[in-house]
């Protein structure tokens, strides 16, 4: 609570640039092209972790098109919510504002694969696209954090916080369930993090940096000339030793088969 009271302006814009994120998630016809991309691998990932005998038993988001770990998490999301809609169905008889003529009795496979997604789509929807939400909003607290460490000036600091809070095309693109946002946070993590090593560069610091950085350039690729330019450059200058470069490299690489 401390934090929070010497904090009370960046409390009041974070809530500004959640507030103007989520209140655009409502389901609509205007549906983002890229959102068909994650959506449906993880659909079908859900449906073939669950159901083994499908006819296409494949849980891999071929053709790769973005870092696995995005679609496995969109497709935990879908698993929750349509097995706890189940459970309810089952234990209360609630059919969720669904004609019991439509709905019939259906075992958890029907529900998971038919009636949940053709009937519960907008809320689906809703919840494939929260991510978004929540990581444009982590965003705005990173940026903050960038500044205070770049410019030691807390009035600085929340004049970049506000200004992505209220960025139209960042919250524009809050709003959707695609990698666009995620990949954003991450990337500037990953910077965060270099600035971090260039302060205090021990094997920790090179070590969660790595990590992040091959986890971020995982998600679209193509950041991934980019991000280890910014560390290595950090390093070169610093003139490292072997060691902090071979923590740096191996992490690298490990964060890019996590994210993979």
């Amino acid at each position: 609570m401390s934090y929070l009271r010497k904090n009370k302006l960046l409390v009041v814009i974070l809530l500004i640039g959640f507030f103007l994120r989520i209140i655009g998630l409502y389901p609509n016809f205007l549906q983002h092209p890229d959102e068909p991309g994650v959506i449906e691998p993880a659909t079908k990932i859900a449906i073939n972790t669950i159901f083994h005998h499908n006819p296409d038993p494949n849980v891999e988001p071929y053709p790769f098109k973005y870092a696995s770990t995005i679609f496995y998490m969109h497709a935990l999301i879908r698993s929750a919510f349509l097995s706890g809609a189940y459970v309810i169905y089952k234990a209360t008889g609630y059919t969720f504002y669904i004609p019991e003529s439509k709905f019939g009795h259906p075992n958890f496979e029907e529900f998971f694969t038919e009636i949940g997604p053709y009937f519960l789509s907008d809320v689906l929807l809703w919840l494939h696209r929260f991510p978004s939400v929540v990581f444009g909003t982590a965003t705005v607290f990173l940026v903050y954090k960038l500044a205070i460490l770049l410019f030691k000036r807390k009035s600085v600091a929340l004049l970049a916080a506000l200004s992505l809070a209220v960025m139209p095309h960042y919250v524009r693109d809050s709003h959707y369930a695609t990698v666009t946002i995620i990949q954003a946070f991450f990337f500037l993590l990953a910077f965060f993090l270099s600035i971090r090593v260039w302060q205090n560069t021990n094997g920790r610091t090179c070590a969660i940096s790595g990590l992040v950085i091959g986890f971020a350039t995982s998600i679209k690729y193509f950041p991934l000339p980019i991000l280890p330019l910014f560390f290595f450059f950090f390093i070169i200058r610093k003139k490292l030793s072997l060691k902090f470069i071979l923590i740096t490299i191996l992490t690298i690489f490990a964060g890019y088969c996590i994210g993979m």
